[in-house]
């Protein structure tokens, strides 16, 4: 019995400590996936050290939430254009009157400042009753067309530009952090090599000659003094 314990405790200890809270999780499985992705590679300003997710920072949850809003943002805006075009497509075998209540939750959803996103699409989504099928239906096609790698740097870019590029925990080589990169070897080989040089020169000096009788005991007269 203390060995399975033992052995749990091993297994719970070695598992990454997340600080992700039920709240901030996204309703929607990809979109949360995608920032747990981008989140390995930001920086807890406070923590330094530690990935958002793994710091329980105010200023790391306050990331993860505009993390996800952003990505958030990014679907929604793909799902207006989906709703425009099964308006403009009658082909499309869509109900219109079903198609203009998703797009208009979407806009009230885009354009609300007053709570978290998340949690007004979460409302919309309730708020539209029998209508809720298809705009999860947009949802899902909205993910299949986002270009994950584009709209990851997207919402990267977004947060360096607020944050500057410390937040990222492996910044990028170019511009001012280039010099950086550089400089830290550039500053390494040049001390080596003024020691190499320096020990170089001392090894080819001739040692200077051993004192005389007659100055030894004019060192020692002198210290005798």
């Amino acid at each position: 019995m203390m060995r399975m314990l033992a052995l749990i405790l091993t297994v719970v200890l070695a598992l990454p400590a997340w600080s992700v809270e039920p709240d901030e999780i996204l309703d929607d499985p990809v979109l949360e996936e995608r920032a747990r992705d981008i989140s390995k590679g930001l920086r807890c300003l406070v923590c330094r050290n530690e990935n958002i997710d793994e710091s329980g920072a105010d200023l790391a949850r306050d990331l993860r939430i505009l993390l996800r809003e952003l990505l958030l943002r990014q679907q929604l805006m793909k799902i207006e254009d989906l709703a425009l075009a099964a308006l403009d497509d009658p082909a499309a075998g869509k109900d219109p009157a079903a198609v203009q209540a998703v797009l208009t939750v979407v806009r009230e959803t885009l354009s609300s400042r007053e709570q978290r996103l998340d949690y007004v699409w979460r409302a919309a989504l309730e708020g539209l009753g029998e209508n809720r099928p298809l705009a999860e239906e947009f949802a899902q096609q909205a993910n299949g067309l986002i270009d994950e790698k584009k709209g990851n740097a997207e919402v990267v870019g977004f947060i360096v530009d607020r944050y500057g590029e410390y937040v990222l925990l492996k910044p990028t080589m170019k511009g001012a952090n280039l010099i950086l990169w550089i400089a830290a070897p550039v500053m390494l080989i040049t001390a080596l090599g003024v020691v190499f040089f320096y020990i170089r020169r001392r090894a080819s000096e001739e040692p200077e000659p051993d004192l005389n009788p007659e100055e030894q005991a004019r060192l020692k007269e002198i210290l005798g003094s």
